[in-house]
C-alpha cells in the first residue's frame, strides 16, 4: 500500500472536515477571487418590482461585487526520521511495531494540528492580531481563518449584515438557531457547525432535562456525527479535538474569555491547493545528510477561499467557563 494513502487516511480520520470541504486548485501563490455581495444591482420593493409580459424588454442587471479577496497559500511542512540504529534495535528486540510508520503517524498528527489552527484562527492580514484577541496571532506565512472571517473583521466587514451571536440570555442551541435563521434571511444555508470537543460536551449537558433536539448523520462516509435541529434543518455538529484548534480570545465588548461555534455555509468555502489536494510524503535518500537516518518530508500547500466574504458564515461566541 502507498504510504501516502495510509497517512492521508489517518489525517482524514483525525480531521474529517479536511475531506468534507470542497477543494480546488489555487490560481497562484496568492489565490484571488471576487466577493459577491448581492445577486443584483437593483433593489426591488413591493411597489417597484416589475413582472414581465410577453413583450417586455429584459432589464439589464448584474451582480454586486464588494471587493477582491485574496488568500495566501501556506506551506505546511514536517520533517520526520528514524535512525538505522533504532530500526535494527526494534527488529532485533522482538517488538512488532514499525518505528518509521509510528514516526510518520506522529508527523501527520502534528500537520493536522497546524492545518486546523490555520483554517480556524489564521491571521495573515491584521498586524494587531494576537492569540488573545479575535483576529488571532499574526503570521504572514499563513492565511486568514474562519474565526476572523465569520467575525466580519478586517477586510471581511464589507457586508452590511454580520451574523454573530453572543451567548446572552439564550441557550447554546437557541443561539445557534438564531444564527441559522439570520443566515437564511441573508440568502445563505448553514450546513455545518464546527466546535471544540468541550463546547460540544457543554451543548450536550445543556440539553439534559430539556426537549431533545439531536439526531445523527454522517460527516463523510464512515464518520458518524450528531446533528442538531434548527430552522434550517438538521445541522451536523463537527467537534474538533484540541482546544488550541479553534482557540479562545477575549471578547471585545466585555473582555470575557470566549470560544467560537462556527456556523458555516459550506457551498461558499473552498480549500485551495497547489500541486495536490492531498498530503504528500517525500523520502530523502538515506545518509544524504551524513547521518545514518531515513528521513521523510511531509507537506501540503493550501489556502482558504470564502466566496461570500463571510455574509453567509456565522458564529456563536460562548464563554470558556461553559466548556
Amino acid at each position: 500500500m502507498d504510504i501516502e494513502d495510509l497517512l492521508y487516511a489517518l489525517f482524514v480520520v483525525k480531521f474529517p472536515l479536511w475531506e468534507r470541504l470542497k477543494n480546488g486548485p489555487a490560481n497562484g501563490l496568492l489565490h484571488t477571487w471576487n466577493v459577491v455581495s448581492n445577486y443584483s444591482q437593483a433593489t426591488p420593493t413591493d411597489s417597484t418590482i416589475t413582472i414581465a409580459t410577453d413583450t417586455t424588454t429584459a432589464t439589464a442587471d448584474t451582480g454586486q461585487y464588494a471587493q477582491k479577496q485574496t488568500s495566501n497559500i501556506a506551506t505546511l511542512l514536517e520533517q520526520r526520521g528514524v535512525t538505522f540504529k533504532e530500526q535494527f534495535a526494534v527488529a532485533q528486540s522482538g517488538m512488532t511495531y514499525n518505528p518509521e510508520t509510528r514516526e510518520l503517524e506522529n508527523g501527520i498528527l502534528r500537520l493536522k494540528d497546524l492545518a486546523q489552527r490555520l483554517l480556524f484562527q489564521g491571521n495573515m492580514s491584521q498586524s494587531t492580531g494576537t492569540a488573545s484577541n479575535e483576529f488571532g496571532a499574526y503570521n504572514t506565512a499563513g492565511f486568514d481563518g474562519l474565526r476572523m472571517i465569520c467575525g466580519g473583521l478586517g477586510t471581511y466587514n464589507a457586508s452590511a449584515v454580520r451574523v454573530n451571536q453572543d451567548l446572552v440570555n439564550k441557550t447554546i442551541v437557541q443561539s445557534m438557531n438564531s444564527v441559522v435563521a439570520r443566515v437564511m434571511n441573508n440568502g445563505g444555508t448553514t450546513s455545518l457547525a464546527v466546535l471544540s470537543a468541550t463546547a460540544d460536551a457543554a451543548l450536550m449537558d445543556e440539553q439534559e432535562g430539556k426537549q431533545r433536539v439531536f439526531g445523527s448523520g454522517e460527516l463523510i462516509p464512515g464518520v458518524p456525527v450528531t446533528t442538531v435541529a434548527t430552522a434550517g434543518g438538521n445541522i451536523p455538529l463537527v467537534p474538533v479535538p484540541g482546544l488550541n484548534a479553534g482557540g479562545h480570545y477575549l471578547r471585545t465588548s466585555d473582555s470575557i474569555d470566549v470560544e467560537d461555534i462556527l456556523m458555516l455555509d459550506e457551498s461558499m468555502i473552498t480549500r485551495r491547493w497547489l500541486g495536490s489536494p492531498d498530503i504528500n510524503v517525500l523520502e530523502l535518500p538515506a545518509g544524504i545528510s551524513g547521518a545514518l537516518t531515513r528521513t521523510y518530508l511531509i507537506f501540503t500547500f493550501f489556502g482558504l477561499e470564502v466566496a461570500d466574504g463571510g455574509l453567509f458564515q456565522g458564529k456563536v461566541r460562548i464563554p470558556q467557563t461553559l466548556s
